[in-house]
């Protein structure tokens, strides 16, 4: 049995389903615990408390993502997608994944500029 067709039957059986630039699909779906800025950037809120949420996608690797413009839906939430890759064995895909956030926080550069104004 491959391993690259075995995980897509996985998702198909035991996945979410899910809405990819409004088309349905399945994933895994899941909340990211581990903070980090490689996952992407935090955001301050007014009372002065960082948000980080982020979730992990696990998907086929034949559904093409876009990171900063492809939109994922569950349910009622959306999210956008931060960071994206597949993995392969040899020359085949055996799954995707990426790193999503809510729709609507503001996207920005990852890293803080070295350059300061006065």
């Amino acid at each position: 049995m491959k391993i690259y067709g075995t995980v897509g039957k996985l998702i198909d059986r035991y996945g979410t389903e899910v809405t990819v630039d409004n088309e349905k699909t399945k994933a895994f779906i899941q909340p990211i615990r581990y903070n980090s800025r490689y996952y992407g950037t935090t955001k301050r809120k007014v009372s002065g408390t960082v948000t980080s949420e982020r979730f992990l996608y696990i998907g086929k690797p034949e559904t093409k993502l876009t990171c900063d413009k492809s939109v994922i839906q569950i349910a009622d939430r959306k999210y956008i997608v931060r960071r994206y890759d597949i993995y392969r064995v040899g020359r085949y895909g055996v799954y995707a994944y990426g790193v999503l956030a809510p729709c609507g926080e503001v996207l920005e550069d990852e890293y803080e500029s070295d350059n300061y104004t006065t």
